[in-house]
């Protein structure tokens, strides 16, 4: 009887702490939570888009240092409808991207030195290792929400100023 009721115990306390556990696992995204906005290390400025027939205007943080850009939109929940993030590079050339820990799906827009867009990977996979390449040599970056380009128009040969 002694024997049954400590082995009882034992069982309840593994299952409280694995329960505890479950319970734990939704928050592990706000472990990172201190990236979720702007930080003051990551300059922000507004850009804007020129798709044409419209001028739309974003809010970026910016990545042009190799830390910033290693680490990119890595491990946020979310990224604001009109935000973004700016790879800036020193020199065009063949920059090619991932998804690795990116919990969200993006559109990755591929600009050249002439700050024209030349390769939009839309609606990108979360968490994907697959290597995502432009067809030429690019200078910068810029990450937005997934749908963002279908949805503003923004296509092959829209005009980037910042």
């Amino acid at each position: 009887m002694r024997r049954r009721l400590v082995q009882n115990k034992a069982l309840l306390a593994i299952i409280i702490g694995l329960v505890g556990l479950m319970m734990l696992r939704p928050l592990q995204h706000f472990r990172f939570s201190r990236d979720i906005v702007p930080s003051p290390k990551n300059f922000t400025q507004n850009i804007s888009i020129n798709t044409g027939s419209t001028i739309l205007k974003l809010q970026v943080e910016v990545a042009d240092t190799d830390e910033k850009r290693m680490t990119g939109l890595m491990n946020r929940p979310f990224l604001d409808p009109n935000a973004g993030m700016l790879f800036i590079f020193n020199e065009e050339g063949d920059h090619f991207f991932w998804m690795k820990n990116t919990l969200i799906s993006l559109d990755l827009l591929f600009i050249d030195s002439q700050k024209k867009v030349i390769f939009i990977a839309q609606k990108t996979t979360p968490l994907s290792e697959t290597t995502i390449a432009p067809p030429a040599p690019v200078q910068y970056v810029l990450e937005v929400n997934a749908g963002y380009a279908s949805k503003n128009g923004v296509t092959v040969g829209s005009q980037i100023t910042f």
